[in-house]
């Protein structure tokens, strides 16, 4: 976990007010809306220090994002729950804040049949097209 925060600070996100690595921000898509769903490990695989980590660089991802741009949050352990579905930026880091580490197993599948196509495209499930 700690490295895949790592990545995402180092190539993705701009710290200190320069760009690290890694020109992404000049790109003519890098402030487009996009709609993110964050698959979030909340199980024992993590200790609650990475999982906090994880979080916070979430938090930093919807903050550089588009304005217009929208996520949804899905946590896994022994299972997967919807922490939340597609909401605006604001939102979104008022309910990243709530997630709970709560340990258990890590069933990554769980959280993926949560976003699977057939359900994610559903009407009037998480989006609307």
């Amino acid at each position: 976990m700690r490295e895949t925060a790592k990545k995402l600070m180092t190539f993705f996100l701009e710290r200190n007010g320069r760009l690290l690595k890694r020109e992404v921000h000049s790109s003519k898509y890098h402030r487009l809306p996009f709609d993110t769903v964050f698959i979030v490990d909340a199980s024992s695989s993590l200790t609650k220090e990475e999982f906090d980590l994880g979080l916070s660089a979430l938090k930093e991802l919807i903050l550089r994002s588009h304005p217009d741009s929208k996520f949804a949050g899905i946590s896994f352990s022994d299972h997967a729950n919807v922490t939340f579905p597609f909401v605006p930026a604001k939102e979104a880091l008022e309910r990243i804040d709530k997630m709970i580490y709560v340990g258990g197993k890590t069933n990554t599948q769980a959280a993926l049949n949560k976003v699977s196509i057939s359900r994610f495209f559903k009407k009037n499930f998480w989006c609307t097209l």
